[in-house]
């Protein structure tokens, strides 16, 4: 496992192995100092056991374990994987699984459950400000169809019209597929 940049579900292994385990018995499996290892937790904003923890333990105390901090702030630069997870048995699936036409079935069931919640809490203003030129384009082009097809629909000519007619106007270019409900 490199500590340096981890993913959300390493972090929870390593949470755990501390809490079950002492520092320097978990350090010695990684091989790097107790010190380092506390170094790479702080880093990764898993909290570590207090002095005096395993003693307590040992004598069959109860001491409460702080639950890991979620991914937030300077974490989201050393952890990856924290927000949307993938199903780890990916390799175990079949072809026909793999292919299944359920929507997101490759994610675990709380990346579905943060995806769900976050789409359904975005609103859309009235006015689109400072769009990416993408979107832009595709604002246009349709602009520029409708005036096009109103002009030739309003020409009551006859139906080789049109394709006479194409040569003033530019070819269609590629616009992305929006559908956008009416503003209610």
């Amino acid at each position: 496992m490199d500590l340096k940049f981890i993913t959300q579900d390493d972090r929870e292994a390593l949470y755990n192995e501390i809490w079950t385990d002492p520092v320097i018995t978990v350090a010695k499996r990684y091989g790097i100092s107790d010190n380092g290892l506390r170094k790479h937790c702080k880093r990764l904003g898993i909290p570590l056991p207090p002095s005096g923890y395993w003693a307590k333990i040992n004598s069959g105390q109860k001491v409460p374990k702080p639950a890991l901090p979620k991914v937030t702030g300077e974490l989201k630069k050393h952890i990856r994987n924290y927000a949307i997870k993938i199903r780890t048995d990916i390799r175990q699936m079949s072809d026909e699984e793999l292919r299944a036409d359920e929507e997101f079935h490759l994610f675990r069931e709380e990346t579905k459950v943060l995806i769900n919640e976050t789409c359904s809490n975005i609103q859309v203003k009235c006015q689109l400000r400072n769009p990416h030129h993408i979107i832009e384009e595709h604002k246009e082009e349709v602009i520029y169809r409708r005036k096009r097809d109103k002009i030739l629909k309003r020409s009551n000519m006859s139906p080789g019209y049109y394709s006479n007619v194409k040569s003033k106007y530019r070819d269609n270019k590629a616009i992305i597929p929006i559908n956008v409900s009416k503003l209610v």
